[in-house]
């Protein structure tokens, strides 16, 4: 009899331990889909503790692997993303590994490295040519390198494999549209609609074939009804915003930004632009904070940091703060050294310090490219301002007329002809 028992309490012991593995993994998707809620709000500080406590609860969750992978990416941690994909994949099955180059790439496309990136994603898709994320992907990739015929084949390849997916279409139309075949981008946006006519999305990306035509008043309805079928779509927020930025409506603009930030607290393009908003407003200091926090957001959006020196250009007190984000994204922005080095020459000479504008001149110019004329011509006038704010004119002469022989008929060649003017 009492061996009976024991066979009992060992089976009740067995049960409830079984119990309590499937409530763990319950618990970790739950867990996953918070972190997954918070990701897409921006918030991913809030998207790495979920994750994390998914990963607790079922170290077997990859799901939750890769969202913890890609939230610390999002804010700038990349090592620490790189060993926590690492990690994930140690948990993958032998034909599931694919998905650890898919991962590596996200982590170099936030980076960045897009390039990489590229790499990563082409290697994942030849090791699961059905596995449509990473042609999605490619194709954001190739679009971000300009490489528009890799986009439109990578999507291509995406409706193929899932031609009712009406996310595919979009995302083949909108890169139509970068293309400049805006009747290729027609037929797949309304092939998208076909496929759900509610789509806020498809009319977003009608909004933006409209704006790019320069029908203002139609992009204009299409972005409304993008935000009448979703109003939580914070691209069509976004994306109406910029319309209207474009066209000088600045007050008009500023609710849909607002609405964008609130909706998708990480939205770089909409903190840029209400940075533009306040900068266009001559309130500099709150244009500055939009734009830190777009870099922090987002430590490669180069747009971000250059707002934020032009901020401090006209306003002095900012130059320090212009000055860390600068010398921080020359670690963390390497694809924009030279030109981190331009404003970081820009800003030194500002503040009169005008050996050390000398030196950041020097090392923008080291990193240009063969064919860089521009640029080397808008080094040239940076040059001649810092050495006509040394009074020494002759160097100074010399450093204007280069520019104008290097980018005759610009802005550029004008700004430095008008310093040749006699005093």
């Amino acid at each position: 009899m009492k061996f009976r028992y024991l066979i009992l309490a060992f089976f009740i012991l067995a049960s409830f331990a079984c119990h309590s593995k499937e409530r763990a993994k319950a618990d970790s998707k739950v867990r996953f889909e918070m972190a997954k809620e918070y990701f897409a709000a921006g918030d991913s500080a809030k998207a790495l503790t979920e994750a994390e406590s998914a990963i607790a609860l079922d170290a077997d969750n990859l799901d939750a692997w890769f969202l913890k992978a890609e939230a610390l990416a999002k804010t700038g941690r990349f090592d620490e993303a790189f060993k926590t994909a690492e990690e994930g994949a140690s948990h993958l099955a032998p034909g599931d590994q694919y998905l650890k180059s898919h991962w590596t790439g996200v982590i170099h496309y936030h980076k960045g490295e897009l390039e990489k990136a590229r790499a990563m994603f082409t290697q994942s898709a030849g090791e699961m040519p059905r596995f449509t994320g990473n042609h999605a992907l490619l194709g954001q990739v190739c679009t971000k390198l300009n490489d528009i015929e890799c986009a439109v084949q990578s999507y291509l390849k995406w409706t193929e494999l899932e031609p009712k997916n009406d996310s595919a279409w979009d995302q083949l139309g909108i890169t139509y549209v970068w293309a400049r075949k805006f009747d290729k981008a027609r037929e797949a946006l309304d092939k998208s609609l076909e496929i759900n006519p509610k789509n806020a999305m498809a009319y977003n990306y009608l909004g933006t074939w409209a704006a790019e035509q320069n029908k203002a008043a139609d992009a204009e309805q299409f972005f409304t009804k993008s935000i009448q079928l979703d109003e939580k779509n914070g691209f069509a927020h976004l994306n109406m915003g910029q319309l209207l930025m474009l066209q000088k409506k600045n007050k008009d603009a500023y609710p849909y930004l607002k609405r964008a930030v609130e909706l998708q607290k990480d939205n770089v393009y909409a903190l840029f632009w209400l940075g533009k908003y306040h900068q266009d407003a001559k309130e500099f200091e709150n244009a500055a904070g939009y734009f830190e926090r777009a870099v922090a957001a987002q430590p490669s959006f180069w747009a971000a940091r250059m707002g934020l020196a032009e901020a401090a250009l006209t306003d002095g007190q900012l130059a320090p703060r212009a000055e860390k984000a600068l010398s921080d994204g020359l670690t963390s922005d390497p694809a924009n050294k030279k030109a981190h080095y331009y404003y970081l020459s820009r800003l030194k000479l500002a503040g009169k310090d005008f050996k050390a504008a000398l030196e950041f001149a020097d090392q923008a110019e080291a990193l240009l490219q063969k064919g860089e004329a521009l640029m080397l011509a808008d080094l040239h006038l940076l040059r001649g301002q810092i050495f006509e704010a040394m009074k020494k004119p002759a160097q100074a002469e010399r450093e204007y007329w280069q520019a104008v022989k290097l980018a005759p008929k610009t802005p550029i060649a004008r700004e430095a002809l008008r310093h040749l003017q006699p005093k």
